[in-house]
């Protein structure tokens, strides 16, 4: 069998199919009539290209799609970033007024009250929570 030559537009065009398609590799490559190894070679070729900063021009459509999931993700990251500091907030609360309490939950007795100050961190905790809730 004679190896085949195919010209850089052609494998730039069947790499740009794979990446923005969604389609299989091997459907690709069965549809452009090429084995599927050849067009795998291509991809990462063109992938070990984008690492060292000389790949292909980018398409608007990926590009588009690039920028929307980023701010996806930014979105995403400060809600975490503020949930976190919510918790952290909530967790100082808690450890700067309890220090020094022991609550006994199970007695001969059954449960024991908490002490006042414990109560009220308990109480300013619940607070800085709602207004987190209330935030969303």
């Amino acid at each position: 069998m004679a190896v085949r030559k195919y010209d850089q537009g052609f494998k730039e065009e069947a790499v740009r199919l794979l990446l923005t398609s969604g389609k299989q590799l091997k459907e690709i490559a069965e549809d452009l009539g090429i084995h599927p190894s050849t067009l795998r070679e291509w991809r990462n070729a063109y992938w070990a290209r984008q690492e060292a900063g000389s790949g292909y021009e980018e398409d608007p459509a990926t590009a588009k799609a690039l920028a929307d999931k980023m701010k996806n993700l930014q979105k995403e990251n400060d809600l975490l970033r503020r949930q976190r500091d919510i918790l952290k907030k909530v967790l100082g609360i808690l450890s700067q007024r309890s220090r020094g309490i022991v609550i006994s939950i199970y007695s001969d007795r059954g449960c024991q009250y908490a002490s006042t100050a414990f109560r009220e961190s308990l109480a300013q905790a619940r607070l800085v929570l709602f207004d987190y809730i209330e935030c969303f």
